[in-house]
């Protein structure tokens, strides 16, 4: 999801009316798919948060949600702005029935894990929406009380809510960072160095969540598409990618989960182009490293503007080939050894010889970039890590298919071929039945 530019500050009356606007009413009840009393109460809780608030424009659709950006007054302050996002009620009841978005005495799941407090590595989300299955009515829920519920069990006994929507930070001048790559330059070692580091060092906060418990939190979709970059004030987006500056910050907590740092998983989920080969396979078992080898398939990505094409990545994927290295093959930094190296171990296709997040910080690529030397006395070439390497240059359309995932990429071939969503291979996530 994209930011827009700054609007010009519009006057806005110091006292508000205790109903919020028709609009805003009609927008919660068109999205949401609820009643018109329903869609009234969430407006007019949001109106006591956020007085005044109004939709001021649609900044774009997600898998699953909606979301506009609004605008608000407080008296005596500077007009606000925040972003709502909204889902569909019949589909979050669905996602109840697997466990996904919902906040109960027995876990807390999905998009709940926004709210909690990441510093400054992820997108700001102040409150929730959802519906109270005890009373049934919607209510808003601030970070603070989720943050509380999420570190005392006890308080949630008795408590079963569905994530519906959020309100979250507006931050100007953002983008969503695969927009950004797409149209930016090519990045240079020295961007990819900086801005590597940024979303590495977020994913290890993220994952840090539930440590002292033996819990990691895993995002389970990490990708461009779910990432916002965020330039320095007055800098042209173009120079800031060119030189790394500027900052990169997660967001959509949709399909997270709370896992056992070396517990198996068994639920296929995420984006084809950067899951991880353990959940591409029939038995679908997996750890938090996932997260890791998505990561590394967002580095490999950007060192190639994300070349070969959709089309050719979705063959790949059938026939068990390496994303990674399809990338890395057409990426004009493939002779730095450093980089390559770090890519294709923190994306090894076998989980236990990745690297971990905690030492993909401490990789010679961050902490020497001017070194020469092999890295742990390595002569092998790092690519040579990946399977099916010959079929890179040779992907041809597989005669069979076996299984879910490959009758799901075949078909996204067919309907991407055709439109304009094909040069991105980000625009669709894929979940199968949770084990």
């Amino acid at each position: 999801m994209s930011a827009i530019p700054a609007q010009a500050a519009q006057a806005s009356s110091s006292t508000h009316p205790a109903e919020a606007s028709p609009t805003l009413v009609s927008r919660i009840e068109e999205i949401m798919g609820i009643k018109p009393q329903a869609a009234q109460s969430i407006a007019n809780q949001l109106n006591k948060l956020y007085p005044g608030i109004h939709v001021k424009e649609r900044l774009g659709n997600g898998e699953y949600s909606v979301a506009y950006l609004c605008i608000f007054r407080r008296p005596d302050q500077p007009e606000g702005k925040i972003v709502l996002k909204m889902s569909d009620f019949s589909e979050a009841k669905q996602e109840k029935q697997s466990g996904f978005n919902l906040l109960h005495e027995d876990r807390i799941g999905g998009e709940w894990f926004a709210l909690l407090d990441f510093d400054d590595h992820v997108v700001k989300t102040k409150h929730a929406i959802a519906y109270n299955y005890t009373n049934r009515k919607p209510i808003i829920v601030s970070d603070e009380e989720v943050q509380n519920l999420y570190h005392n069990e006890n308080l949630r006994e008795g408590k079963k809510w569905l994530f519906m929507g959020s309100v979250s930070e507006f931050i100007e001048g953002s983008v969503n960072f695969y927009t950004a790559l797409k149209g930016g330059p090519n990045l240079s070692v020295e961007a990819i160095r900086n801005l590597g580091k940024q979303m590495i060092e977020g994913l290890k906060k993220i994952h840090e969540q539930g440590q002292s418990k033996g819990m990691s939190l895993v995002h389970r979709d990490i990708k461009p598409e779910n990432m916002l970059f965020i330039p320095p004030k007055k800098m042209d987006l173009t120079a800031a990618l060119d030189q790394g500056l500027g900052k990169v910050v997660f967001l959509d907590f949709g399909f997270a989960k709370m896992m056992e740092q070396t517990k198996k998983r068994h639920t296929g989920i995420g984006s084809p182009i950067c899951m991880a080969p353990e959940m591409l396979k029939k038995e679908l078992e997996y750890t938090p490293a996932v997260d890791a080898y998505a990561l590394a398939a967002t580095l490999s990505g950007m060192a190639s503007k994300w070349s070969p094409s959709w089309i050719t990545l979705c063959t790949l994927h059938q026939h068990n080939a390496s994303v990674i290295r399809a990338c890395m093959d057409k990426s004009p930094h493939k002779d730095n050894y450093q980089l390559m190296d770090l890519i294709t171990k923190l994306g090894h296709p076998d989980f236990e010889k990745r690297l971990t997040i905690t030492q993909a910080l401490v990789h010679p690529f961050f902490t020497a970039p001017t070194s020469k030397q092999p890295i742990a006395n390595e002569s092998t070439d790092p690519l040579s890590l990946h399977f099916n390497a010959d079929f890179v240059s040779s992907a041809t359309d597989s005669s069979s298919s076996t299984g879910s995932l490959e009758e799901y990429l075949l078909t996204m071939q067919k309907q991407h071929a055709s439109t304009s969503r094909a040069s991105n291979p980000f625009n669709e996530s894929w979940k199968c039945s949770v084990m």
